[in-house]
C-alpha cells in the first residue's frame, strides 16, 4: 500500500512542476520535489542493498550517485528501488527478523531496517501530499 501510495504520488506530479518547492513559512531549504524523489528512490535502494549485505550508495541526502534527472528516468529508479526492496522483504521471516545488521543506514536487525524504509517513504510521502496540494493536485490515495 505504502509502495503503490508513493508511486502515484509521483506520477501524479506533472513533470514541468517537479522542480517545485514551497519558499513560505516554515520550508526553508527544503528539496524540490525531484530531489525528494529521488532521495526516496537512493534510500530504498541503501537499505535493500544493507538488508543483503552489500555497499549502500553514498550521498542519499543529496540524491545519491544516480544519474536520473528526468521524470521519467527518476520514476525508473524509483521502481527499480522499490523491487530491490520487495525481494528483501520477501526473504524476511520470523526467524531472521533480529538477526544482526551492520552498516551506514539506520537500523541495527532486519526488523529496524525494514521499520526504518518504512517510516522514511511514509514521512516523504506526506510531505510530498503537501506539494501536490499546494500545485492543486489532489494525491491520488485521496481521490
Amino acid at each position: 500500500m505504502v509502495e503503490s501510495d508513493f508511486t502515484s504520488l509521483a506520477e501524479a506530479m506533472p513533470e514541468d512542476k517537479w522542480g517545485f518547492k514551497p519558499t513560505q513559512g516554515a520550508f526553508t531549504d527544503v528539496r524540490t520535489f525531484t530531489e525528494q524523489v529521488k532521495h526516496v528512490a537512493c534510500s530504498n535502494e541503501a537499505w535493500a542493498k544493507k538488508l543483503r549485505g552489500d555497499t549502500p550508495p553514498d550521498h542519499c541526502d543529496t540524491g545519491g550517485p544516480s544519474p536520473a534527472k528526468t521524470k521519467a528516468e527518476i520514476l525508473a529508479y524509483l521502481h527499480e528501488s522499490i523491487v530491490m526492496m520487495d525481494g528483501e522483504i520477501a526473504k524476511s521471516k520470523l526467524d531472521n527478523l533480529m538477526a544482526t545488521m551492520k552498516g551506514p543506514c539506520a537500523g541495527d536487525n532486519r526488523l529496524e531496517v525494514l521499520n526504518s524504509e518504512l517510516r522514511h517513504i511514509s514521512d516523504h510521502y506526506g510531505q510530498l501530499v503537501v506539494y501536490l496540494r499546494m500545485n492543486g493536485i489532489v494525491p491520488p490515495a485521496s481521490r
